[in-house]
Formats: C-alpha cells, sequence, structure tokens
C-alpha cells in the first residue's frame, strides 16, 4: 500500500508559503523525495510550524496555552512532536488562536515511488 503524497497547510487562507513543506524544510526533513514523509515526520514539521507561528505572533506558550485553554505543558509538548500528542480538535484550537486554519490536502502520488 502506497501512501499519497500530502501536505497540511497551517495558513491564514493563503496556503502556500505556509505549508507543512515549508516546516519539513524548517525542521530539516526532506522534501519531493521518493516516498512520502512518515507519520512522525509529519508531526514533527506541523509542531515545529505552529511553534513558528506563535513566536512571529509575539507569543508565549504560556499566554498561548492560556487562550486555547491547553495546559502550557501540553503546547510544548505539541511544538516538539506534533499534533499526534492531541486531539485533533484542540490541536486545530491551538492553531485558530493564532489566526490560522488546519487544513488537509490529499494530492495523487506521484509516479516516482
Amino acid at each position: 500500500m502506497t501512501t499519497p503524497a500530502y501536505d497540511l497547510p497551517l495558513s491564514g487562507g493563503t496556503g502556500g508559503e505556509h505549508s507543512l513543506a515549508v516546516a519539513a524544510e524548517y525542521a530539516g526533513l526532506p522534501l519531493n523525495a521518493s516516498k512520502p514523509m512518515n507519520q512522525e515526520e509529519l508531526d514533527r514539521a506541523a509542531g515545529l510550524r505552529l511553534k513558528e507561528l506563535r513566536q512571529k505572533a509575539g507569543m508565549s506558550q504560556e499566554d498561548l496555552s492560556f487562550a486555547a485553554h491547553v495546559d502550557q505543558s501540553t503546547l510544548s509538548k505539541v511544538e516538539r512532536v506534533g499534533p499526534s500528542a492531541i486531539s485533533w480538535p484542540r490541536f486545530v484550537r491551538i492553531a485558530r488562536e493564532l489566526g490560522q486554519e488546519v487544513e488537509i490536502v490529499l494530492r495523487p502520488a506521484s509516479n516516482n515511488r
């Protein structure tokens, strides 16, 4: 079974520049490789992107965790591990506190498997 190529944009509605592929690049993860990123890599990239957006917004973990109604330790884990550390609705709520929408984009895998 092959895994489809996909990314998870964290965007203010524009997509592209705030995509998981960008987060993966920041995390030093392979892009456009012959095999898709595994779940751990995807999670880590999404967590790092969330951290970057929080820092860009000038918010501390304490500020964001208070606004999103999650423990600061939980937010810290999400930034390190990714959305698998919490429920999907809680991850979306954190992103929304940063003025972001979370989208999942599925697209056909390339023929280069």
